[in-house]
């Protein structure tokens, strides 16, 4: 089968056919490529507005945290240290209101605080828990303690007051090894300019 002959002005209209095929297909590109920017864009707008809510929330829950365990940390200390003992009516209750409410913020918040805050804030709890543990007992071995007339009983259970108090210490001390590692933490985490860490 043989082509049919083209005239002159049917060359002319192929390429022109040919043109505007090849000019809608560049103006396509053109229009597929500035919607995929606008998408990028739109995209990248929208990640760095999470990104700045998350650091906002992150920040207050940091606030929150730190103001709660400086308050856990001096009623810890008045409650444990003896030189503290006797400033306050009765240090117990002040110390078992700030170690729940800085509890609280460490647990309910665990899946907002950074790995390298919530391990030692969770170690300080750990030590709170410690704490007053060791504080029942001590009492509780007080007033076995005043009930006995037995001298060498009487001494067993002072001994085991004073282990009780040494736990306490023992905790006080870590809180106090901790506190700046907390702290530290926080500091680093508010002033990342990057959700890398």
């Amino acid at each position: 089968m043989t082509r049919p002959a083209l005239a002159p002005g049917d060359t002319v209209d192929a390429c022109k056919e040919i043109a505007m095929g090849e000019l809608g297909m560049l103006l396509l590109g053109a229009l597929v490529g500035w919607l995929a920017r606008v998408w990028a864009d739109r995209v990248q707008r929208r990640e760095l507005f999470d990104h700045k809510l998350r650091l906002e929330k992150e920040y207050q829950i940091y606030a929150d945290l730190w103001e709660k365990l400086f308050e856990f940390r001096r009623c810890a200390h008045g409650f444990v240290d003896p030189l503290q003992q006797g400033a306050r009516a009765d240090p117990w209750e002040p110390f078992v209101e700030s170690f729940n409410a800085f509890q609280g913020v460490v647990s309910r918040n665990e899946p907002f605080i950074a790995p390298k805050v919530w391990e030692p804030a969770r170690a300080i709890v750990s030590q709170g828990h410690v704490i007053a543990g060791a504080a029942q007992h001590h009492d509780e071995l007080g007033q076995r303690r005043a009930s006995i007339q037995d001298y060498e009983a009487d001494e067993r259970l002072a001994d085991k007051m004073i282990d009780e108090h040494q736990k306490q210490q023992a905790a006080i001390e870590e809180v106090e090894r901790l506190f700046p590692l907390v702290k530290d933490a926080i500091r680093h985490r508010i002033t990342l300019t990057t959700g890398s860490d």
